[in-house]
This record gives C-alpha cells, structure tokens and sequence, in this order.
C-alpha cells in the first residue's frame, strides 16, 4: 500500500498540483489519506495548496450535512420502534442482540439502493415456508426463545411471532428512518443512499471542488457508484 500511495503521490504532483486547491481526494480510510500527505510532501520543498482529502464516509457526511450516529444510539432508537410496531415488551437486553443485526442488514440494504419493500416482502414468503415445513436449521433457536420469552411459551407461539417479526420488517424499516430523520440522525448506508437518490446533494458538493479522485478503493457499494 506505502508503494501505491508513492506512486499516486508522485503522480499527483506531477498532473494536479498547480489545481490542488480545487481538487478533493477520498480514500477508504484516514491513514490513506496521511501517508499520501507523508508521500506529496517530500516531492517539493516549497509551500503548496494541499487537496482536500476525505474519507468516503466523510464526504458522504458533508454533502448530506448530517453525521452517523453510534451504534448504540441507533439500536436504541430502533428498539423504541420495534416495540411500537410489534407490541412487544422485552427488555433492550434481549433485544441488541437482533437490533444489532437489524441494524447491519437496514445498513446494507441502503447502501446498495435496495428496494425495502420487495426485499421484506419475498423474506417474509420465505421465513412463512420455513417455518411452515420446520426449516429452522440456519435460525438460532436459543437466541430466539430469550428474544421471545416475555411472550409466552411454546414452539408454535415463537414461531408465531418471528414470522411476525419478519412481516413487519418494512413498516419498522421505514418508521425507524422516519424518527432518526426527525431526530437529526442516521446511520452511514442511509447518509448514502440520501446522497446518492438526492442530485442536489451531490451537484451542490461537486461546485465545491473541480475534480474527484478516488483511490485505493477494492470495491463500491452502488450508492457509492452513484456518489
């Protein structure tokens, strides 16, 4: 990677130096970003504008004006929905473990410009098959039954409720969004998926700087594409 980050250095000076100023750079990660300053800075020992450097998460955070939440701060939230839209009563204890998870795939689902709503619904046909035919065996059935214990006991009332669980995913999806939205907050694949589903964001951002470069990068998610 410090030969990459060389190399780019080297080439930066050499084809955008004299535009530095308007030039912003994003890498995946922060120390991308100080190595490459390590590097530029031993091709010239004279006094230089220096790009703009963000990470993806970073530049995403700017053009929406918004930053991302913690996590626990955000399962917290999705927890108070959950309960709202579920009627359940369990404990927040009982619940990180799947907030968590909840939280990871709302996450992903995002980033990737999903549609929520055709995504719940063919899980929720699927889980309805699995557990109709007793096909559990990727579920984990320990975390289940603690998840579910506030409600009763029973095979077929836990699977009463994960299929339940599983057909109001969309609704808590969208009401979850709603309240972090009101609230001024937001994790990082719903920053993205704001940016790269609203032009303004990005045309407002883009007046800002001439040209992007974006290096280092394995793979994008495709709001990162878009972005």
């Amino acid at each position: 990677m410090s030969k990459f980050l060389d190399s780019f250095a080297k080439y930066f000076y050499e084809n955008f130096l004299s535009n530095s100023r308007k030039t912003c750079i994003v890498f995946p990660g922060r120390r991308s970003g100080l190595y490459f300053k390590h590097y530029l800075s031993a091709y010239t020992d004279k006094p230089m504008w220096s790009p703009a450097i963000f990470t993806i998460n970073e530049l995403v955070e700017k053009m929406s004006g918004k930053e991302a939440n913690d996590n626990i701060s955000l399962v917290l939230e999705l927890y108070k929905v959950f309960r709202d839209k579920t009627g359940t009563a369990e404990s927040f204890d009982d619940f990180l473990f799947w907030g968590e998870m909840l939280l990871g795939d709302f996450d992903d689902l995002d980033k990737y410009l999903v549609d929520a709503k055709q995504l719940f619904t063919n899980l929720a046909n699927i889980k309805e098959i699995d557990i109709k035919f007793g096909l559990t065996d990727g579920i984990d059935t320990e975390a289940l039954e603690s998840f579910w214990s506030s409600l009763g006991k029973g095979e077929s009332q836990h699977q009463k409720n994960f299929l339940e669980l599983w057909t109001n995913l969309h609704d808590i999806y969208l009401a979850f969004k709603d309240v972090l939205s009101a609230k001024n907050m937001a994790y990082q694949g719903m920053l993205l998926r704001e940016v790269a589903e609203d032009k303004m964001l990005i045309e407002k951002s883009e007046s800002a700087f001439e040209k992007y470069l974006f290096v280092g990068f394995n793979a994008l998610s495709k709001a990162e594409k878009e972005i």
